[in-house]
């Protein structure tokens, strides 16, 4: 493996001779994200460094990561669609509703995902659930 280092970098058309991915060497990137489906038997649809999806109950999901992050200060994203005839979307949070310590822990993180509307903060599963992590992996 060769190593480039550069302060500036311009290209017009990029090609790869070794015909494999780029390979991160800093911090910079996301480090896990996962789409999947919430509702009936939980399904990852795709994802990157995600083990395996835990369904914690209605509205509560787990996702095991591959490979640890460093710590539990990193970044959450999360976005959610809930298919019904109401039309409700649901909200989303870090799961602190069945425990009250952190919800990110180095090996997974844990998301609700609540109504709104008439039934706002009751928890739902969603069809759509997408999480994005970023911070240091261990």
């Amino acid at each position: 493996m060769s190593t480039i280092i550069a302060t500036t970098v311009q290209a017009g058309a990029i090609q790869s001779t070794a015909g494999g991915p780029v390979t991160l060497t800093k911090q910079h990137g996301t480090k896990s994200w996962c789409n999947f489906n919430g509702q009936g038997t939980v399904a990852i649809r795709d994802s990157f460094n995600v083990d395996s999806l835990t369904d914690n109950g209605t509205g509560l999901y787990q996702t095991n990561f591959s490979n640890n992050m460093s710590n539990t200060d990193y970044s959450a994203l999360v976005t959610s669609k809930k298919a019904s005839t109401n039309g409700r979307i649901g909200v989303t949070a870090l799961d602190y509703y069945n425990n009250t310590t952190n919800p990110l822990s180095a090996d997974n993180a844990r998301f609700q995902f609540s109504g709104t509307g008439d039934s706002a903060g009751i928890t739902t599963d969603v069809s759509h659930c997408c999480t994005g992590i970023n911070g240091d992996l261990a």
